[in-house]
């Protein structure tokens, strides 16, 4: 007989972002109110080299770092990825 080979499922993995709170910033609003939601939502990464990623993900965590009395107030971000993502 032949062995029958089969491909399991696909899973694009995650990512965790880490940024400073700037208060009043649309983005991160919309981002830690989509973190209360079951919903996925639609993601466009831009970063400095000028690449572009999008994907479609569940926002999963929204933790805060820690750091001393002078640290810049942050947010780490958990995003899992149920999308393939698109790279331009």
């Amino acid at each position: 007989g032949r062995a029958i080979k089969q491909k399991g499922t696909n899973d694009a993995g995650s990512m965790e972002n880490t940024f400073a709170v700037i208060d009043g910033n649309a983005g991160q609003s919309a981002l830690f109110a989509a973190q209360a939601s079951d919903d996925n939502y639609a993601f466009k990464i831009e970063y400095s080299t000028g690449e572009v990623e999008m994907f479609v993900a569940l926002v999963m965590t929204k933790a805060r770092p820690g750091g001393d009395a002078n640290a810049v107030q942050k947010r780490a971000v958990t995003l899992e990825i149920n999308s393939n993502i698109v790279e331009s």
